[in-house]
C-alpha cells in the first residue's frame, strides 16, 4: 500500500491528473474532500482498477497558492513569466493558457531555480512554501485557492484481494473514516504558515477577488477538454461526476 501525491502516480495513471484542474473543486477542503471521495472518486477508482490496483481513498492537503516576483491579479498578469510546474501535461497546459512558460523542475531544486531567477514563480499549498523557503525568493504569495494537493491512498490489486473480506473491509472503512481528521490537520498546518506570510516582511501575501478568480476560472475553462484529450472519452465521465458533486 502507498499514499502517493497525484503529480506521482499521473505516469501510469494520467485520470489521476483532474485535481490539476483549477477551481474545479470549489469551496472548503472540508467539502472538497467529501466530494473527491464520493461518486466522482468511485468513477476514478474504477478506472485505477484496470491497473492493477485498487484505490482506497483521496486526500486533498491544502489548497494550492500562486508566488511569483510580479504581482498577480489577473491572468495576463503571467504573460511571459517563466513558472515552475510539475511534469505533470495539465498542469504545463494550464500555464501555457495563461501566456506563461511552465518550466517542469525537479521539487528540490526549485529554491535554486527562483533565488537563480531560472523561474519567476511557482505554485505550491502554503505549507509547502514555507517548508521549501520559497517565500525567502519570492517578492508575492497570492492566495489563489485554485487547485488542491491531493494524494491517493492505493495498494496493490492481487495482494489486497488475497486479505481476508474482514481485512479488506476494515482497511476499506478507516481509510475513509480517516479523512475528516486527515483534512483538519492538514487545514491547521497550512494556516499557521499562512499566518507567519501575513506577518512576514520579505514577501507580500495578497488574494484573489472574486471577480479576478472568476477571470481566471474563464481563461481556464479549456482545461476540462485537455482532460479529455488525455486520458480517452471515459475522461468525460470521470469530469461529469466530479462536476455535478461540486458545491457551485
Amino acid at each position: 500500500m502507498a499514499i502517493l501525491p497525484e503529480s506521482h502516480i499521473a505516469g501510469i495513471f494520467p485520470e489521476a491528473q483532474i485535481f490539476s484542474i483549477p477551481f474545479l473543486f470549489p469551496g472548503s477542503l472540508e467539502k472538497a474532500a467529501e466530494v473527491m471521495n464520493g461518486d466522482g472518486g468511485r468513477k476514478l477508482f474504477s478506472y485505477l482498477d484496470k491497473k492493477d490496483l485498487i484505490g482506497l481513498a483521496i486526500y486533498p492537503q491544502a489548497y494550492k497558492q500562486f508566488t511569483s516576483n510580479k504581482a498577480i491579479h489577473t491572468p495576463d498578469d503571467f504573460k511571459g513569466q517563466k513558472i515552475r510546474t510539475m511534469a505533470s501535461p495539465l498542469v504545463v497546459e494550464s500555464y501555457k493558457l495563461l501566456g506563461a512558460s511552465p518550466t517542469p523542475i525537479s521539487y528540490h531544486e526549485v529554491y535554486t531555480a527562483l533565488q537563480m531567477g531560472t523561474v519567476d514563480g511557482e505554485e505550491n499549498p502554503f505549507w509547502a512554501i514555507g517548508e521549501m523557503k520559497f517565500y525567502e525568493v519570492q517578492k508575492y504569495i497570492v492566495e489563489s485557492n485554485h487547485a488542491p494537493f491531493v494524494s491517493l491512498f492505493i495498494a496493490n490489486k492481487q495482494w489486497y484481494e488475497k486479505l481476508p473480506e474482514k481485512y479488506r473491509n476494515i482497511i476499506r472503512e478507516v481509510a475513509q473514516e480517516v479523512v475528516p481528521s486527515q483534512v483538519k490537520l492538514e487545514l491547521e498546518h497550512d494556516n499557521k504558515w499562512k499566518e507567519k506570510f501575513a506577518k512576514e516582511k520579505r514577501v507580500n501575501l495578497t488574494k484573489l477577488t472574486p471577480e479576478s478568480r472568476e477571470a481566471f476560472r474563464h481563461k481556464l475553462s479549456p482545461l476540462s477538454d485537455v482532460y479529455v484529450k488525455l486520458v480517452g472519452p471515459h475522461g468525460a465521465e470521470i469530469l461529469n461526476a466530479y462536476s455535478n458533486d461540486s458545491p457551485k
